[in-house]
Protein backbone atom coordinates (compact mmCIF):
# COMPACT_ATOMS: atom_id res chain seq x y z
CA UNK A 1 0.00 0.00 0.00
CA UNK A 2 2.84 2.54 1.12
CA UNK A 3 3.80 1.43 -2.45
CA UNK A 4 0.59 3.47 -4.00
CA UNK A 5 0.54 6.52 -2.15
CA UNK A 6 3.02 8.35 -4.35
CA UNK A 7 1.00 7.49 -7.66
CA UNK A 8 -2.28 8.46 -5.65
CA UNK A 9 -0.66 11.23 -4.28
CA UNK A 10 -2.43 10.52 -1.13
CA UNK A 11 -0.31 11.40 2.24
CA UNK A 12 0.03 8.20 4.56
CA UNK A 13 -1.59 9.43 7.31
CA UNK A 14 -4.51 10.15 5.02
CA UNK A 15 -4.32 6.75 3.60
CA UNK A 16 -4.30 5.36 7.36
CA UNK A 17 -7.35 6.84 8.17
CA UNK A 18 -9.33 5.47 4.86
CA UNK A 19 -8.13 1.99 5.70
CA UNK A 20 -8.64 1.92 9.54
CA UNK A 21 -11.96 3.02 8.64
CA UNK A 22 -12.71 0.50 6.40
CA UNK A 23 -11.28 -2.04 9.13
CA UNK A 24 -13.75 -0.55 11.97
CA UNK A 25 -16.77 -1.16 9.25
CA UNK A 26 -15.62 -4.47 8.26
CA UNK A 27 -15.38 -5.34 12.41
CA UNK A 28 -19.17 -3.73 13.07
CA UNK A 29 -20.08 -5.51 10.02
CA UNK A 30 -19.10 -8.79 10.83
CA UNK A 31 -21.71 -8.92 13.82
CA UNK A 32 -24.72 -7.30 12.21
CA UNK A 33 -24.10 -9.69 9.17
CA UNK A 34 -23.54 -12.46 11.06
CA UNK A 35 -27.42 -11.98 12.80
CA UNK A 36 -28.62 -10.92 9.01
CA UNK A 37 -27.41 -14.15 7.43
CA UNK A 38 -29.26 -16.05 10.27
CA UNK A 39 -32.44 -14.39 8.81
CA UNK A 40 -31.61 -13.94 5.21
CA UNK A 41 -30.86 -15.98 1.94
CA UNK A 42 -27.20 -16.62 2.40
CA UNK A 43 -26.83 -16.31 -1.52
CA UNK A 44 -28.66 -12.98 -1.56
CA UNK A 45 -26.00 -11.91 0.75
CA UNK A 46 -22.74 -12.80 -1.40
CA UNK A 47 -24.28 -11.89 -4.57
CA UNK A 48 -25.33 -8.53 -2.49
CA UNK A 49 -21.62 -8.30 -1.21
CA UNK A 50 -20.08 -9.14 -4.80
CA UNK A 51 -22.31 -6.15 -5.92
CA UNK A 52 -21.26 -3.63 -3.66
CA UNK A 53 -17.68 -4.10 -3.61
CA UNK A 54 -17.90 -3.78 -7.46
CA UNK A 55 -19.59 -0.65 -7.29
CA UNK A 56 -17.32 0.63 -4.58
CA UNK A 57 -14.36 -0.41 -6.64
CA UNK A 58 -16.00 1.60 -9.43
CA UNK A 59 -16.49 4.59 -7.06
CA UNK A 60 -13.39 4.82 -5.94
CA UNK A 61 -12.01 4.42 -9.44
CA UNK A 62 -14.24 7.37 -11.06
CA UNK A 63 -14.64 9.56 -8.18
CA UNK A 64 -10.77 9.20 -6.72
CA UNK A 65 -11.14 12.22 -3.69
CA UNK A 66 -10.10 11.65 -0.80
CA UNK A 67 -13.13 12.05 1.30
CA UNK A 68 -15.29 9.99 -1.06
CA UNK A 69 -12.40 6.95 -0.83
CA UNK A 70 -12.82 7.08 3.02
CA UNK A 71 -16.87 6.72 2.31
CA UNK A 72 -17.01 3.89 -0.36
CA UNK A 73 -13.87 2.34 1.75
CA UNK A 74 -15.76 1.91 4.49
CA UNK A 75 -18.70 1.11 2.26
CA UNK A 76 -16.77 -1.87 1.02
CA UNK A 77 -15.51 -3.24 4.71
CA UNK A 78 -19.00 -3.37 5.64
CA UNK A 79 -20.33 -5.26 2.51
CA UNK A 80 -17.18 -7.78 2.52
CA UNK A 81 -17.77 -8.40 6.32
CA UNK A 82 -21.06 -10.52 4.60
CA UNK A 83 -18.74 -12.95 3.07
CA UNK A 84 -17.66 -14.87 6.44
CA UNK A 85 -20.68 -15.77 8.03
CA UNK A 86 -22.87 -16.64 4.38
CA UNK A 87 -19.80 -18.97 3.55
CA UNK A 88 -20.08 -20.39 7.12
CA UNK A 89 -23.92 -20.50 6.77
CA UNK A 90 -23.80 -22.64 3.20
CA UNK A 91 -21.51 -24.87 4.50
CA UNK A 92 -23.71 -25.70 7.46
CA UNK A 93 -26.67 -26.07 5.55
CA UNK A 94 -25.43 -28.11 2.39
CA UNK A 95 -22.69 -30.18 4.09
CA UNK A 96 -22.48 -33.31 6.19
CA UNK A 97 -21.07 -32.57 9.30
CA UNK A 98 -18.00 -34.34 8.45
CA UNK A 99 -16.97 -32.42 5.27
CA UNK A 100 -17.73 -28.95 6.79
CA UNK A 101 -14.52 -28.70 8.51
CA UNK A 102 -12.16 -29.71 6.14
CA UNK A 103 -14.45 -26.78 3.66
CA UNK A 104 -13.98 -23.93 5.66
CA UNK A 105 -10.35 -24.55 5.77
CA UNK A 106 -10.20 -24.50 1.82
CA UNK A 107 -12.05 -21.56 1.81
CA UNK A 108 -10.50 -20.20 4.59
CA UNK A 109 -6.90 -21.36 2.29
CA UNK A 110 -8.44 -19.69 -0.84
CA UNK A 111 -9.00 -16.34 0.66
CA UNK A 112 -5.67 -15.75 1.82
CA UNK A 113 -4.09 -17.55 -1.48
CA UNK A 114 -6.50 -13.98 -2.84
CA UNK A 115 -5.17 -11.71 -0.55
CA UNK A 116 -1.57 -11.92 -0.43
CA UNK A 117 -2.19 -12.42 -4.70
CA UNK A 118 -3.09 -8.64 -4.75
CA UNK A 119 -0.80 -7.78 -2.28
CA UNK A 120 1.69 -9.29 -4.83
CA UNK A 121 0.15 -8.25 -8.31
CA UNK A 122 -1.72 -4.82 -7.80
CA UNK A 123 1.40 -2.56 -6.40
CA UNK A 124 2.74 -3.48 -9.75
CA UNK A 125 0.51 -2.84 -12.39
CA UNK A 126 -0.88 0.26 -10.12
CA UNK A 127 -1.79 2.90 -13.18
CA UNK A 128 -2.87 0.03 -14.66
CA UNK A 129 -5.71 -0.80 -11.65
CA UNK A 130 -6.44 2.81 -11.49
CA UNK A 131 -6.02 4.28 -14.34
CA UNK A 132 -2.99 6.05 -13.01
CA UNK A 133 -5.19 8.79 -11.70
CA UNK A 134 -3.49 10.77 -8.46
CA UNK A 135 -6.44 10.90 -5.86
CA UNK A 136 -7.78 14.63 -6.43
CA UNK A 137 -8.25 16.24 -3.14
CA UNK A 138 -4.32 15.06 -2.46
CA UNK A 139 -3.21 17.06 -5.83
CA UNK A 140 -0.51 18.54 -5.49
CA UNK A 141 0.17 22.25 -8.00
CA UNK A 142 2.05 22.08 -10.90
Amino acid sequence: MVDLLPDLGIAKDAMGLAITAGYIAYAVGMSINSLLTDRTNPRLMICATMFCCAATHLGIRLLPYLPVMIVLWCINGYAQSAVWPSLVRLTADNLPAEQQESALRIVSLFQHAGSLSCFLIVPRNWPWVAGGQPCRSQQRPV
